[in-house]
C-alpha cells in the first residue's frame, strides 16, 4: 500500500485529491478500512488499525517502509460468536510536494504584494503573517526591496488580495487591485491573470504625532478612519489623509525643569526652559516626550 504525503503541509494523496490530515497516522487508518471488502456472508462490526511506524525525519523524497496492524471483527448468521481476524499490512510512505507547496523555492507567483512607504514594524508583520500560512499553500517566493519600499512575489492569489485588504484595514493607508492578463491556460482554454495589489501606506503610524491644520494630533487608530487626539483640546479627530497628508513630527525625549507657577521642560532645540502649551502634574526632572509644532512644546501622554 503506497501513501503520498506533503513534506511541507499536513496533506496526503487521496482519490485525486490532497486531503488535510492531523496524525500522521490517520491517512494510513483512512485507506487501510476504504479497502477493506468482507465476504457477503458476514456483517462487518469493527475494524481496528494500528500503525507502527519507526522512527523517522520527513524531507522530499524520502521512502519509509512500514506496517500496520489490522483486526477485523465481524458476525455471521446462525453464529453466536464473532469472528475475528488479523492482518500485517505493508505500507510504503512517499514524502514529496503537493501543488501548491511545489511551488516553494521557484520562480512561481500568482500575485505581486506591492508595500509603499512602509515602516520596520509593518515590514515584520507582513512577514510573520505569509509565514503562518505556509501550511496552506502561500509562500514568498521573491522579495525585491524598491526606492521606496518592497514587493513580495506571491503564490497564491486570493490570498494576496485579501491579505492586502487586511493589510489596509489594520495600518491605513491606499489600495490598488490590479489584475492583468498573463497567459491562457492550454488545457481549459481559461486566460490565467495575475494582481498587482499596491498599498501605500502614510508618511505616520499609531503612536506618532502629526500635523492638522496647525493642531500637533496622536495618532490613536489606523485603518478605514484615521483617528487621533488633539494634544490641545483633548478630543478626538477624524483625520482625512488624502486631503491633508499629514506627516509625523519628531519626537523629542527632555525633562522638567519647572513645575511653579507653570510647567516648564527642558527645549530639545534651545535648551532654554520652556513653557508646556498642554501641562499636566508632573515631577521635577522627570523624564518626558515631546514635540515641536508652530515654535510652541506640547507633551506626549
Amino acid at each position: 500500500m503506497d501513501i503520498t504525503l506533503c513534506v511541507i503541509c499536513n496533506k496526503f494523496q487521496y482519490k485525486n485529491k490532497w486531503v488535510s490530515y492531523s496524525n500522521i497516522k490517520d491517512p494510513i487508518n483512512q485507506i487501510i478500512k476504504d479497502k477493506v471488502k468482507i465476504n457477503l456472508s458476514y456483517r462487518l462490526k469493527r475494524i481496528k488499525t494500528e500503525p507502527l511506524l519507526p522512527d523517522f525525519k520527513k524531507g522530499p523524497g524520502l521512502k519509509l517502509q512500514a506496517e500496520s496492524k489490522l483486526t477485523i471483527i465481524a458476525s455471521a448468521q446462525g453464529f453466536k460468536q464473532d469472528f475475528s481476524e488479523q492482518y500485517i499490512i505493508p505500507i510504503k510512505l512517499n514524502f514529496s510536494y503537493c501543488p501548491k507547496c511545489g511551488k516553494s523555492g521557484t520562480q512561481y507567483f500568482e500575485a505581486i504584494l506591492q508595500i509603499r512607504n512602509p515602516n520596520q514594524e509593518i515590514i515584520e508583520y507582513i512577514e510573520r503573517t505569509i509565514k503562518t500560512h505556509q501550511k496552506k499553500g502561500v509562500f514568498v517566493t521573491k522579495t525585491q526591496k524598491t526606492k521606496s519600499g518592497i514587493d513580495y512575489y506571491l503564490t497564491d492569489i486570493n490570498y494576496t488580495k485579501g491579505f492586502a485588504q487586511g493589510l489596509k484595514a489594520k495600518f491605513g493607508g491606499e489600495l490598488k487591485i490590479s489584475p492583468r492578463l498573463h497567459t491562457r491556460d492550454k488545457q481549459t482554454s481559461r486566460e490565467v491573470y495575475r494582481v498587482s495589489a499596491l498599498l501605500r501606506l502614510p508618511d505616520f503610524k499609531k503612536g506618532d504625532v502629526v500635523l492638522v491644520e496647525t493642531k500637533p494630533v496622536l495618532i490613536t487608530n489606523m485603518g478605514k478612519k484615521v483617528m487621533g487626539k488633539d494634544l490641545l483640546s483633548k478630543k478626538q479627530i477624524a483625520i482625512d489623509i488624502k486631503k491633508q497628508k499629514p506627516k509625523a513630527l519628531e519626537v523629542y525625549k527632555t525633562s522638567v525643569s519647572k513645575i511653579h507657577p507653570g510647567l516648564e521642560v527642558i527645549h530639545p532645540e534651545t535648551y532654554q526652559s520652556t513653557k508646556i502649551e498642554n501641562p499636566k502634574k508632573l515631577e521635577l526632572g522627570q523624564n518626558i516626550r515631546v514635540v515641536v509644532a508652530n515654535k510652541k512644546l506640547f507633551l506626549i501622554d
